[in-house]
């Protein structure tokens, strides 16, 4: 006899998106995700969100290195340490970094 219902349907959930700031409470809530992604047998994504830098044109932007802004180094940080916590719980994880000036 086939099911039916909710569960014949397979996972809910096939992709988890955890954003992070790299504080004690997101690397919690990237534990947390990468337990359901491991539980559920989902994808995980882990992101930041930065503000971009400033415009090439103004006087901030001539202070900065021309490589990777100081907020664009510390999302790598950010990033990365999320990796790390989620790799502990056997996922791997895709990372993004976005930039954007909207909260």
């Amino acid at each position: 006899m086939a099911r039916s219902g909710p569960a014949s349907r397979g996972p809910m959930y096939k992709h988890i998106l955890v954003p992070t700031d790299g504080t004690a409470l997101s690397n919690r809530a990237v534990r947390e995700g990468a337990l359901l992604a491991v539980s559920l047998r989902a994808d995980l994504t882990i992101m930041t969100v930065t503000e971009p830098p400033p415009s090439p044109l103004s006087e901030a932007a001539m202070a900065w290195p021309a490589e990777r802004t100081p907020v664009a180094a510390q999302a790598d940080v950010i990033l990365e340490e999320a990796a790390r916590i989620a790799r502990i719980t056997g996922v791997e994880p895709a990372i993004q970094q976005r930039e954007s000036d909207q909260p």
